[in-house]
């Protein structure tokens, strides 16, 4: 894998968030859940996920934030 790929990225950027948080923070960031335009913005990444990587992991990414939605 590239060193620039979409998944080395997400995974560094997520790296650097995570070692500023503090457990509170953290949790608190778990609990963000999508309203109706940004949900929608998800799908519509998803949609296109077949165009570009980058597109495609960026959606799955958006959408693992959005898992525990409902609960």
């Amino acid at each position: 894998m590239a060193a620039d790929s979409p998944h080395i990225v997400i995974e560094r950027v997520l790296a650097a968030v995570g070692e500023c948080l503090d457990r509170q923070s953290a949790e608190a960031l778990i609990q963000v859940r999508s309203d109706e335009q940004m949900q929608e913005r998800i799908e519509e990444l998803a949609d296109k996920s077949t165009e570009s990587p980058a597109i495609r992991d960026f959606a799955l990414f958006a959408a693992w934030t959005t898992m525990g939605e409902g609960t």
